[in-house]
């Protein structure tokens, strides 16, 4: 366990001065308890850690108190036809909403900082973009807007796919059941170094409240009907979780809660405005906040503390984290904090058009775009990419850049695939569709050397206090083709540690220089899709590396196929399946048969890690590096759109 106790305004509600200490919402937060200590009123579990285990570091303790389960769960993801509620959670879960929808709370997050900057980007983004119906980006954005699918609803199609595999068309079960597993889906994605399946699974039911004050009634709304479906899906999270994380994670997704209730509570009101009080609102005009202040509140309003707190406290990741499950090494290194931002990063991408439909302020994208204009956003996913490489490359000596670097893979694979946000059918709708715009949604050869050559300068943000883009095109090495150059950082990708002088390395390095000089060239979906069978080779030559085996035992034969299988129907469904409508239910399918697949590395002993970072490594490599990045034309497709006089050859400012 780190020492370093300290944590910033991203970690800590008090620092952040949501929750002052000693007030009355402190107080209500410290009556909010997991496991055993939710059904017992006398002991504060916080104070029995704090007795029993100060100054111990956690590999000297006999019972890990950070985070554990404490309670077997009942529910299998995927396999269970039903779940069953624990009332004990069901009625910590409830207060927990009547705490987040205190008077007290609400009013202590409205005064707060972050308070302040949910208002200033409120009142920008509303100002530049919602109201600017005449400016070039509010009529690309509205444009687009009509032609994508609508965001929302997943619970139905979802669920639909659940009947068909077996479970009991009991309505309320399936939207919980729908809930708990798209969440832990996530989390299972972002913390492959966990070894049992439930632990992704149980720490997302935790935050399955945060979504019930997040989705309902929301332009967005998932389907599920009301609060009760999300209560239902958090209680056994709640009941069966136990340990100092898992309590402050709690507690920090409350407050979550309530500055979501802040933020819909300004957005609303700024809306339904008169326009003489819209006016006298905004003298002298709007600005925006630095991207670093905004980055605070976006933290809290995403559930960023709870959902970290809920992987790195785990005990895989003991020796980068405290005993609230703070990751302070994140803090202390730009390149990492970068990449751990990836969840947020990722989110913004595939719901940059979407979130301008449902009238959300918060999204990186839209900040950066209401500053200036579409060049802001061109490069961005390529920046992104080149932040979780950098993250793996950095030598700063602070620990924990390849986890980092995990989150931010797991992130990539998260919200390209989820049948929430749908990337492949907004791709699939704009490329056939969008006007004026058609070329710009559509693959570029160019697109895999400008990847290689987008770098980002040190530092923690992706913008600059004016927000102007952070990256730059850096010019082509000498001693290494582009191709070359994305292969030795997807080999990277690979394995945890540096295997690219490793014969089987080389051999990885070598394979994917060649199938990223084919994509590269390929525009077209049956050469694309001609290729999937390359992708599954690739991952076959991964797993033959020695650390994927010992004298005595070596991965199941058929996981391993079944995981090169998966990389090969990403690439067929998402990248060459972009420009055109895939078989009904081919998303959903796909999304439920990844995570059912990864489930079974778990059983694989001293391998499952390691074939899980293979996968990530390969499926973020297909998806980033091989030149048909669906964030890429996403956002680069509406950076152009949003500069349609400069055509096609728009470059990023500090190109």
């Amino acid at each position: 366990m780190t020492t370093d106790t300290q944590e910033s305004v991203y970690w800590n509600a008090q620092t952040a001065g949501l929750v002052p200490a000693g007030s009355r919402p402190a107080e209500l937060l410290s009556g909010l308890r997991v496991g055993s200590a939710a059904e017992d009123d006398s002991t504060d579990p916080d104070d029995v850690h704090r007795q029993s285990h100060a100054g111990a570091p956690r590999g000297e303790r006999e019972h890990d108190t950070v985070l554990r389960i404490a309670t077997a769960p009942a529910y299998v993801p995927y396999q269970s036809p039903r779940m069953e509620v624990r009332p004990e959670g069901e009625r910590m879960s409830w207060s927990a909403i009547a705490v987040a929808r205190s008077c007290e709370l609400r009013e202590s997050v409205a005064s707060s900082a972050v308070g302040d900057t949910t208002r200033k980007v409120v009142l920008f983004v509303k100002d530049r973009l919602w109201d600017g119906c005449s400016s070039e980006s509010a009529r690309a954005l509205a444009e687009l807007c009509g032609i994508i699918p609508g965001k929302g609803g997943e619970v139905d199609e979802v669920a639909e796919e659940y009947l068909r595999r077996g479970a009991a068309p009991e309505r309320r079960s399936l939207e919980a059941m729908v809930v708990r597993d798209l969440w832990g889906a996530f989390q299972a994605d972002i913390s492959i170094r966990c070894t049992d399946w439930r632990i992704p699974d149980l720490t997302a039911s935790l935050m399955a409240a945060s979504m019930g004050i997040d989705y309902p009634d929301a332009p967005d709304d998932s389907g599920a009907v009301g609060l009760e479906p999300y209560i239902d899906a958090s209680s056994e999270g709640i009941a069966c979780l136990s340990g100092s994380a898992a309590q402050q994670a709690f507690r920090d997704s409350t407050v979550t809660c309530a500055v979501i209730q802040m933020k819909e509570e300004i957005r609303t009101a700024l809306l339904n405005a008169a326009p003489a009080a819209r006016l006298s609102s905004v003298v002298p005009p709007p600005s925006a906040p630095a991207p670093a202040d905004y980055l605070v509140a976006r933290w809290w309003d995403g559930d960023m503390p709870a959902l970290l707190r809920l992987t790195v406290g785990w005990a895989p990741y003991q020796h980068l984290s405290t005993d609230r499950g703070h990751f302070p090494g994140s803090d202390r290194c730009g390149r990492m904090f970068r990449a751990i931002n990836g969840p947020l990063y990722y989110n913004d991408s595939v719901d940059l058009l979407h979130d301008y439909g449902a009238k959300e302020a918060f999204n990186e994208l839209h900040l950066a775009l209401a500053s200036g204009d579409g060049r802001n956003l061109i490069g961005f996913a390529d920046a992104l990419a080149a932040a979780t490489d950098e993250a793996i490359a950095c030598d700063c000596g602070h620990d924990g850049h390849q986890v980092a670097a995990e989150i931010a893979m797991g992130a990539c694979v998260y919200f390209a695939l989820t049948p929430r946000y749908f990337l492949r059918r907004q791709l699939a709708a704009l490329s056939h569709t969008a006007p004026h715009t058609n070329g710009s949604f559509l693959p570029s050869q160019e697109a895999a050397r400008a990847t290689a050559t987008t770098v980002l300068p040190p530092g923690n943000m992706m913008y600059s206090p004016t927000w102007t883009p952070l990256w730059r095109t850096a010019p082509e090495p000498d001693d290494t083709t582009w191709a070359e150059a994305l292969a030795h950082r997807a080999t990277r990708r690979y394995f945890a540690t540096d295997q690219t002088q490793h014969p089987i390395g080389q051999r990885c390095t070598a394979l994917t220089r060649d199938i990223i000089e084919q994509a590269a060239c390929l525009t077209d979906g049956p050469a694309l899709r001609s290729m999937a069978d390359r992708w599954s080779d690739l991952f076959r030559l991964i797993a033959m590396h020695p650390g994927m085996s010992t004298a005595n035992n070596t991965p199941d034969p058929d996981v391993v196929e079944e995981l090169a299988d998966l990389v090969s129907r990403v690439w067929t469904n998402l990248i060459a399946g972009s420009r055109a409508p895939a078989a009904p239910m081919g998303d959903v399918h796909l999304n439920i048969d990844f995570q059912h697949i990864v489930s079974k590395t778990y059983d694989q002993g001293p391998f499952g890690f390691a074939l899980r970072r293979a996968l990530y490594g390969a499926v973020t490599t297909a998806i980033e590096l091989a030149g048909h990045n669906p964030y890429a034309r996403l956002i680069d497709g509406t950076g152009q759109a949003c500069c349609p006089q400069q055509g096609k050859a728009v470059q990023a400012p500090n190109s």
